[in-house]
Protein backbone atom coordinates (compact mmCIF):
# COMPACT_ATOMS: atom_id res chain seq x y z
CA UNK A 1 0.00 0.00 0.00
CA UNK A 2 3.26 2.12 0.37
CA UNK A 3 3.22 2.43 -3.25
CA UNK A 4 -0.27 3.08 -3.62
CA UNK A 5 -1.22 6.51 -6.37
CA UNK A 6 -4.27 7.93 -5.03
CA UNK A 7 -4.27 10.50 -8.55
CA UNK A 8 -3.44 7.24 -10.30
CA UNK A 9 -6.40 5.31 -8.43
CA UNK A 10 -8.73 8.33 -9.30
CA UNK A 11 -7.82 8.52 -13.03
CA UNK A 12 -8.14 4.77 -13.21
CA UNK A 13 -11.43 4.84 -11.43
CA UNK A 14 -13.14 7.63 -13.27
CA UNK A 15 -11.86 5.42 -16.72
CA UNK A 16 -13.68 2.11 -14.91
CA UNK A 17 -16.83 4.56 -14.44
CA UNK A 18 -17.13 6.03 -17.77
CA UNK A 19 -16.61 3.12 -19.69
CA UNK A 20 -19.10 1.36 -16.77
CA UNK A 21 -17.22 -0.79 -14.65
CA UNK A 22 -19.11 0.03 -11.55
CA UNK A 23 -17.32 -2.74 -9.75
CA UNK A 24 -13.81 -1.50 -10.78
CA UNK A 25 -14.70 1.83 -10.15
CA UNK A 26 -15.84 1.27 -6.43
CA UNK A 27 -13.01 -0.92 -5.61
CA UNK A 28 -10.46 1.84 -6.60
CA UNK A 29 -12.29 5.13 -5.33
CA UNK A 30 -12.89 2.48 -1.95
CA UNK A 31 -9.37 1.99 -1.94
CA UNK A 32 -8.44 6.02 -2.24
CA UNK A 33 -11.23 6.80 0.67
CA UNK A 34 -9.04 4.44 3.05
CA UNK A 35 -6.29 6.48 2.66
CA UNK A 36 -7.34 9.85 2.30
CA UNK A 37 -11.31 9.04 3.62
CA UNK A 38 -11.98 13.32 2.99
CA UNK A 39 -11.11 12.60 -0.50
CA UNK A 40 -13.71 15.54 -2.19
CA UNK A 41 -13.60 13.04 -5.94
CA UNK A 42 -13.44 10.02 -4.61
CA UNK A 43 -16.85 11.01 -2.33
CA UNK A 44 -18.28 12.13 -4.64
CA UNK A 45 -17.75 9.54 -7.34
CA UNK A 46 -19.48 7.06 -5.16
CA UNK A 47 -22.66 9.18 -4.06
CA UNK A 48 -22.53 9.12 -8.22
CA UNK A 49 -22.26 5.01 -8.10
CA UNK A 50 -24.72 5.02 -4.87
CA UNK A 51 -27.52 6.64 -7.08
CA UNK A 52 -26.78 4.56 -10.17
CA UNK A 53 -28.01 1.00 -7.77
CA UNK A 54 -30.45 3.44 -5.76
CA UNK A 55 -29.18 4.47 -2.96
CA UNK A 56 -30.01 8.02 -2.19
CA UNK A 57 -29.89 7.84 1.26
CA UNK A 58 -26.21 6.70 1.21
CA UNK A 59 -25.25 9.21 -1.92
CA UNK A 60 -26.40 12.35 0.18
CA UNK A 61 -23.60 11.42 3.15
CA UNK A 62 -21.16 11.18 0.61
CA UNK A 63 -21.90 14.32 -1.65
CA UNK A 64 -21.69 16.41 2.11
CA UNK A 65 -18.19 14.63 2.63
CA UNK A 66 -17.28 15.85 -0.85
CA UNK A 67 -18.62 19.22 -0.35
CA UNK A 68 -16.88 19.50 3.49
CA UNK A 69 -13.66 18.78 1.81
CA UNK A 70 -13.96 21.21 -1.10
CA UNK A 71 -17.09 23.47 -1.11
CA UNK A 72 -15.52 25.18 -4.98
CA UNK A 73 -16.67 22.67 -6.84
CA UNK A 74 -19.91 23.38 -8.49
CA UNK A 75 -21.07 20.04 -9.72
CA UNK A 76 -20.73 18.53 -5.55
CA UNK A 77 -23.56 21.25 -4.71
CA UNK A 78 -26.18 19.69 -8.11
CA UNK A 79 -25.15 16.50 -6.98
CA UNK A 80 -26.32 16.97 -3.99
CA UNK A 81 -29.14 18.59 -4.00
CA UNK A 82 -30.56 16.22 -6.91
CA UNK A 83 -30.62 13.51 -4.50
CA UNK A 84 -32.23 15.26 -1.82
CA UNK A 85 -34.76 16.70 -4.21
CA UNK A 86 -35.43 13.14 -5.23
CA UNK A 87 -35.60 12.04 -1.50
CA UNK A 88 -38.57 14.76 -1.12
CA UNK A 89 -35.95 16.13 1.57
CA UNK A 90 -37.34 19.57 0.73
CA UNK A 91 -36.17 21.67 3.87
CA UNK A 92 -32.46 20.22 3.58
CA UNK A 93 -32.51 21.15 -0.41
CA UNK A 94 -33.62 24.45 -0.09
CA UNK A 95 -30.83 25.34 2.95
CA UNK A 96 -28.45 23.40 0.28
CA UNK A 97 -29.47 25.87 -2.54
CA UNK A 98 -28.72 28.81 -0.48
CA UNK A 99 -25.23 27.51 1.03
CA UNK A 100 -24.69 26.46 -2.98
CA UNK A 101 -25.21 30.37 -4.21
CA UNK A 102 -23.41 31.85 -0.82
CA UNK A 103 -20.67 29.60 -2.12
CA UNK A 104 -20.76 31.77 -5.71
CA UNK A 105 -22.42 28.80 -7.80
CA UNK A 106 -24.08 30.29 -11.17
CA UNK A 107 -28.32 30.55 -9.96
CA UNK A 108 -28.60 29.78 -14.29
CA UNK A 109 -27.25 26.24 -13.05
CA UNK A 110 -29.21 26.11 -10.11
CA UNK A 111 -32.76 27.26 -11.59
CA UNK A 112 -34.10 24.12 -12.65
CA UNK A 113 -33.22 22.44 -9.35
CA UNK A 114 -34.93 25.62 -7.47
CA UNK A 115 -38.06 25.05 -9.94
CA UNK A 116 -38.09 21.37 -8.70
CA UNK A 117 -37.56 22.27 -5.01
CA UNK A 118 -40.31 24.97 -5.65
CA UNK A 119 -42.93 22.17 -6.89
CA UNK A 120 -41.59 18.68 -6.71
CA UNK A 121 -44.21 17.37 -8.19
CA UNK A 122 -43.31 19.42 -11.58
CA UNK A 123 -42.07 17.22 -14.44
CA UNK A 124 -38.16 18.10 -14.92
CA UNK A 125 -37.78 20.37 -18.16
CA UNK A 126 -36.71 17.38 -20.32
CA UNK A 127 -39.93 16.01 -19.69
CA UNK A 128 -39.76 12.05 -19.31
CA UNK A 129 -37.21 9.47 -17.26
CA UNK A 130 -35.51 9.22 -20.68
CA UNK A 131 -33.86 12.26 -20.49
CA UNK A 132 -32.72 11.47 -16.78
CA UNK A 133 -31.22 8.65 -17.88
CA UNK A 134 -29.02 11.10 -20.65
CA UNK A 135 -28.47 12.94 -17.97
CA UNK A 136 -27.14 10.50 -15.69
CA UNK A 137 -24.96 9.02 -18.65
CA UNK A 138 -23.60 12.62 -19.35
CA UNK A 139 -22.64 12.93 -15.51
CA UNK A 140 -20.46 9.40 -16.04
CA UNK A 141 -18.90 10.97 -19.25
CA UNK A 142 -20.29 8.15 -21.22
CA UNK A 143 -21.22 11.13 -23.98
CA UNK A 144 -22.39 8.49 -26.69
CA UNK A 145 -24.56 6.90 -24.83
CA UNK A 146 -26.52 10.32 -23.76
CA UNK A 147 -26.48 12.16 -27.44
CA UNK A 148 -28.36 8.60 -28.90
CA UNK A 149 -31.25 8.95 -26.08
CA UNK A 150 -31.19 13.08 -26.53
CA UNK A 151 -31.48 12.27 -30.31
CA UNK A 152 -34.71 10.23 -30.23
CA UNK A 153 -36.09 11.96 -27.76
CA UNK A 154 -35.93 14.97 -30.04
CA UNK A 155 -37.80 12.17 -32.41
CA UNK A 156 -40.50 11.09 -30.51
CA UNK A 157 -41.41 14.87 -28.94
CA UNK A 158 -40.78 18.78 -29.52
CA UNK A 159 -37.55 20.10 -29.29
CA UNK A 160 -36.63 23.11 -26.83
CA UNK A 161 -33.95 25.14 -26.36
CA UNK A 162 -32.58 23.37 -23.34
CA UNK A 163 -32.65 20.06 -24.96
CA UNK A 164 -30.68 21.57 -28.10
CA UNK A 165 -28.89 23.07 -25.67
CA UNK A 166 -27.85 19.71 -24.07
CA UNK A 167 -27.18 18.52 -27.15
CA UNK A 168 -24.42 21.25 -28.27
CA UNK A 169 -22.95 20.29 -24.66
CA UNK A 170 -22.69 16.22 -25.84
CA UNK A 171 -21.07 17.12 -29.46
CA UNK A 172 -19.06 19.44 -28.13
CA UNK A 173 -17.66 16.59 -24.99
CA UNK A 174 -17.68 14.39 -28.31
CA UNK A 175 -14.82 17.07 -29.91
CA UNK A 176 -17.57 17.41 -32.66
CA UNK A 177 -17.53 20.99 -32.61
CA UNK A 178 -19.58 22.52 -36.10
CA UNK A 179 -22.31 19.96 -34.74
CA UNK A 180 -22.20 21.52 -31.60
CA UNK A 181 -22.33 25.23 -33.25
CA UNK A 182 -25.44 24.02 -35.05
CA UNK A 183 -26.91 23.02 -32.37
CA UNK A 184 -26.09 25.84 -29.91
CA UNK A 185 -27.48 28.25 -32.63
CA UNK A 186 -31.03 26.60 -32.80
CA UNK A 187 -31.59 26.43 -29.04
CA UNK A 188 -30.77 30.58 -29.27
CA UNK A 189 -32.91 30.75 -32.40
CA UNK A 190 -35.89 29.31 -30.48
CA UNK A 191 -35.05 31.35 -27.44
CA UNK A 192 -32.83 34.44 -28.37
CA UNK A 193 -32.59 35.57 -24.44
CA UNK A 194 -30.92 32.07 -23.52
CA UNK A 195 -27.25 33.79 -21.81
CA UNK A 196 -26.14 29.90 -21.15
CA UNK A 197 -26.72 28.72 -24.92
CA UNK A 198 -24.82 31.84 -26.37
CA UNK A 199 -21.76 31.32 -23.82
CA UNK A 200 -21.70 27.93 -24.64
CA UNK A 201 -21.50 29.12 -28.53
CA UNK A 202 -18.95 30.96 -27.50
CA UNK A 203 -17.01 28.69 -25.93
CA UNK A 204 -17.46 25.91 -29.01
CA UNK A 205 -15.98 29.12 -31.45
CA UNK A 206 -13.16 29.52 -29.20
CA UNK A 207 -12.13 26.02 -29.67
CA UNK A 208 -12.41 26.35 -33.31
CA UNK A 209 -9.77 29.00 -33.05
CA UNK A 210 -12.93 31.05 -34.47
CA UNK A 211 -11.87 34.00 -31.70
CA UNK A 212 -13.89 36.84 -33.41
CA UNK A 213 -17.20 35.10 -33.43
CA UNK A 214 -16.47 33.81 -29.69
CA UNK A 215 -16.36 37.18 -28.45
CA UNK A 216 -19.24 38.45 -30.06
CA UNK A 217 -21.30 35.34 -28.79
CA UNK A 218 -19.68 36.14 -24.87
CA UNK A 219 -20.65 39.13 -25.23
CA UNK A 220 -24.33 38.72 -25.47
CA UNK A 221 -23.98 36.32 -22.99
CA UNK A 222 -22.86 38.94 -20.98
CA UNK A 223 -25.62 41.32 -21.97
CA UNK A 224 -28.48 38.48 -20.17
CA UNK A 225 -26.46 37.83 -17.46
CA UNK A 226 -24.30 41.21 -16.29
CA UNK A 227 -23.67 39.08 -13.05
CA UNK A 228 -22.27 35.95 -14.71
CA UNK A 229 -18.44 35.86 -13.55
CA UNK A 230 -17.63 32.68 -15.67
CA UNK A 231 -19.06 34.96 -19.22
CA UNK A 232 -16.59 37.85 -17.97
CA UNK A 233 -13.57 35.43 -17.17
CA UNK A 234 -14.46 33.86 -20.70
CA UNK A 235 -14.20 37.68 -22.38
CA UNK A 236 -10.93 38.08 -20.59
CA UNK A 237 -9.26 34.94 -22.40
CA UNK A 238 -10.30 36.08 -25.61
CA UNK A 239 -8.89 39.86 -24.90
CA UNK A 240 -5.69 38.01 -24.01
CA UNK A 241 -5.36 35.80 -26.72
CA UNK A 242 -5.64 38.77 -29.18
CA UNK A 243 -3.13 40.96 -27.38
CA UNK A 244 -6.10 43.37 -25.67
CA UNK A 245 -4.11 43.31 -22.53
CA UNK A 246 -6.05 46.33 -20.72
CA UNK A 247 -9.49 44.98 -21.87
CA UNK A 248 -8.28 41.57 -20.84
CA UNK A 249 -7.49 43.11 -17.28
CA UNK A 250 -10.50 45.16 -17.11
CA UNK A 251 -12.42 41.89 -17.61
CA UNK A 252 -10.50 39.48 -15.36
CA UNK A 253 -10.84 42.23 -12.58
CA UNK A 254 -14.70 42.19 -13.10
CA UNK A 255 -15.12 38.39 -12.66
CA UNK A 256 -13.35 38.55 -9.79
CA UNK A 257 -15.52 41.43 -8.43
CA UNK A 258 -17.96 39.25 -9.18
CA UNK A 259 -17.04 36.53 -7.37
CA UNK A 260 -13.95 37.02 -5.03
CA UNK A 261 -13.19 33.26 -5.08
CA UNK A 262 -13.06 32.29 -8.54
CA UNK A 263 -10.32 30.45 -8.73
CA UNK A 264 -9.36 30.21 -12.93
CA UNK A 265 -9.45 34.31 -13.19
CA UNK A 266 -6.66 34.62 -9.91
CA UNK A 267 -4.49 32.16 -12.16
CA UNK A 268 -5.40 33.97 -15.20
CA UNK A 269 -4.56 37.52 -14.00
CA UNK A 270 -1.42 35.96 -12.62
CA UNK A 271 -0.37 34.75 -15.47
CA UNK A 272 -1.41 37.94 -17.89
CA UNK A 273 0.59 40.21 -14.95
CA UNK A 274 3.67 37.78 -15.49
CA UNK A 275 3.40 38.62 -19.24
CA UNK A 276 3.59 41.67 -18.74
CA UNK A 277 6.74 42.07 -16.54
CA UNK A 278 4.18 42.91 -13.23
CA UNK A 279 6.11 40.27 -11.32
CA UNK A 280 4.99 41.51 -7.69
CA UNK A 281 1.23 41.61 -9.08
CA UNK A 282 1.53 37.94 -10.16
CA UNK A 283 2.95 36.09 -7.18
CA UNK A 284 0.01 38.19 -5.37
CA UNK A 285 -2.87 36.89 -7.31
CA UNK A 286 -1.21 33.34 -7.25
CA UNK A 287 -1.09 33.37 -3.48
CA UNK A 288 -4.75 34.56 -3.76
CA UNK A 289 -5.46 30.83 -5.98
CA UNK A 290 -3.27 29.09 -3.45
CA UNK A 291 -5.84 30.01 -0.61
CA UNK A 292 -8.43 29.49 -2.25
CA UNK A 293 -7.75 26.33 -3.37
CA UNK A 294 -4.77 24.81 -0.81
CA UNK A 295 -4.78 21.42 -2.17
CA UNK A 296 -4.04 22.04 -6.05
CA UNK A 297 -0.32 21.14 -6.51
CA UNK A 298 -0.32 22.65 -10.00
CA UNK A 299 -1.10 26.14 -8.34
CA UNK A 300 1.71 26.06 -6.01
CA UNK A 301 4.08 24.61 -8.65
CA UNK A 302 2.98 27.96 -11.13
CA UNK A 303 4.07 29.64 -8.00
CA UNK A 304 7.45 28.29 -7.81
CA UNK A 305 8.28 28.93 -11.60
CA UNK A 306 7.42 32.56 -10.80
CA UNK A 307 9.68 32.36 -8.05
CA UNK A 308 12.17 30.44 -9.57
CA UNK A 309 12.45 33.11 -12.89
CA UNK A 310 13.01 36.14 -10.33
CA UNK A 311 15.78 34.15 -8.86
CA UNK A 312 14.00 33.95 -5.63
CA UNK A 313 15.14 30.38 -4.98
CA UNK A 314 14.12 29.67 -1.20
CA UNK A 315 10.24 30.46 -2.27
CA UNK A 316 10.76 28.93 -5.18
CA UNK A 317 11.79 25.28 -3.72
CA UNK A 318 9.35 25.71 -1.21
CA UNK A 319 6.93 25.94 -3.25
CA UNK A 320 7.97 22.74 -5.16
CA UNK A 321 8.05 21.12 -2.30
CA UNK A 322 4.44 22.14 -1.26
CA UNK A 323 3.46 20.62 -4.61
CA UNK A 324 5.21 17.79 -4.07
CA UNK A 325 3.78 16.95 -0.51
CA UNK A 326 -0.13 16.99 -1.69
CA UNK A 327 1.22 14.53 -5.09
CA UNK A 328 4.68 13.22 -4.81
CA UNK A 329 4.53 12.01 -8.09
CA UNK A 330 3.79 15.53 -9.92
CA UNK A 331 6.06 15.27 -13.01
CA UNK A 332 6.12 19.36 -13.42
CA UNK A 333 6.89 19.96 -10.00
CA UNK A 334 9.44 17.20 -9.61
CA UNK A 335 11.20 18.39 -12.95
CA UNK A 336 11.25 21.86 -11.56
CA UNK A 337 12.59 20.64 -8.57
CA UNK A 338 16.00 19.26 -9.84
CA UNK A 339 16.62 22.76 -12.34
CA UNK A 340 16.14 24.33 -9.18
CA UNK A 341 18.73 22.05 -7.67
CA UNK A 342 20.58 21.59 -10.26
CA UNK A 343 21.15 25.86 -10.39
CA UNK A 344 21.96 25.54 -6.86
CA UNK A 345 24.88 23.22 -7.09
CA UNK A 346 22.94 20.65 -5.25
CA UNK A 347 24.32 18.05 -7.73
CA UNK A 348 23.41 15.10 -5.82
CA UNK A 349 19.90 15.95 -4.94
CA UNK A 350 18.85 16.79 -8.25
CA UNK A 351 20.48 13.59 -9.44
CA UNK A 352 17.96 11.48 -8.16
CA UNK A 353 14.99 13.58 -9.59
CA UNK A 354 16.25 13.42 -12.30
CA UNK A 355 16.70 9.93 -12.45
CA UNK A 356 13.05 9.38 -11.99
CA UNK A 357 12.13 11.67 -15.10
CA UNK A 358 15.03 10.20 -17.32
CA UNK A 359 12.96 7.12 -17.44
CA UNK A 360 9.77 8.38 -19.09
CA UNK A 361 11.28 11.76 -21.22
CA UNK A 362 13.60 10.93 -23.71
CA UNK A 363 15.26 14.26 -24.11
CA UNK A 364 15.02 16.87 -20.93
CA UNK A 365 15.62 14.85 -17.65
CA UNK A 366 18.47 12.91 -19.39
CA UNK A 367 20.39 15.90 -20.56
CA UNK A 368 19.95 16.92 -16.76
CA UNK A 369 21.28 13.69 -15.32
CA UNK A 370 23.94 13.53 -17.67
CA UNK A 371 25.15 17.36 -16.53
CA UNK A 372 24.45 16.36 -12.93
CA UNK A 373 27.15 13.58 -13.27
CA UNK A 374 29.24 15.40 -15.28
CA UNK A 375 29.66 17.91 -12.10
CA UNK A 376 29.80 15.52 -10.10
CA UNK A 377 33.03 13.91 -11.85
CA UNK A 378 31.09 10.91 -12.98
CA UNK A 379 32.61 11.64 -16.36
CA UNK A 380 31.84 7.74 -18.26
CA UNK A 381 28.37 7.84 -16.63
CA UNK A 382 27.61 10.93 -17.91
CA UNK A 383 29.29 10.02 -20.97
CA UNK A 384 27.07 6.60 -21.25
CA UNK A 385 23.90 8.89 -20.53
CA UNK A 386 24.94 10.88 -23.46
CA UNK A 387 25.88 7.89 -25.56
CA UNK A 388 22.04 6.36 -25.11
CA UNK A 389 20.81 10.08 -26.36
CA UNK A 390 22.44 9.74 -29.06
CA UNK A 391 20.95 6.61 -30.32
CA UNK A 392 17.36 7.55 -29.84
CA UNK A 393 17.40 10.81 -30.18
CA UNK A 394 19.65 11.30 -33.39
CA UNK A 395 20.91 15.16 -34.02
CA UNK A 396 18.74 16.72 -30.43
CA UNK A 397 21.62 15.13 -27.88
CA UNK A 398 25.29 16.20 -28.10
CA UNK A 399 28.12 15.78 -25.63
CA UNK A 400 28.96 19.25 -26.25
CA UNK A 401 24.87 20.06 -24.55
CA UNK A 402 26.84 18.71 -21.19
CA UNK A 403 30.29 19.66 -21.89
CA UNK A 404 31.85 16.55 -22.84
CA UNK A 405 34.13 16.56 -25.69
Amino acid sequence: MNNFNVSEALMKGIEAHKSGDIQLADQLYTAILKIQPDHPDANHNMGLLAIAVGQLDKAVILFKKALKANRSIEQFWISLLDAQIKLGQLNEAKKTLSEAIDSGVEMSKLKQLSQRIDNPKQPENYKDSELEKAINFFNKGMFKQALTIVLEIKKSSETSDKLLNFEGGLYYKLDELDKAVDAYKKAILINPNYSEAHNNLGIAYKALDRGDEALQSYKLAEQLDKKNSSIVNNIANIYREKGQNDEAFKHYKRAIELRSDFLEAHIELARLYNATGQYKEAVKSLEIAEKISPNRPDIKNELGNLFYENKDFTKAEKSYQAALKINPNFSDANFNLANLLFEKNEFNEALELYKYHANINLYFPRLGLSRCLYNLERYQDAIDVVSVNIAQDTGRFTPGQVGIE
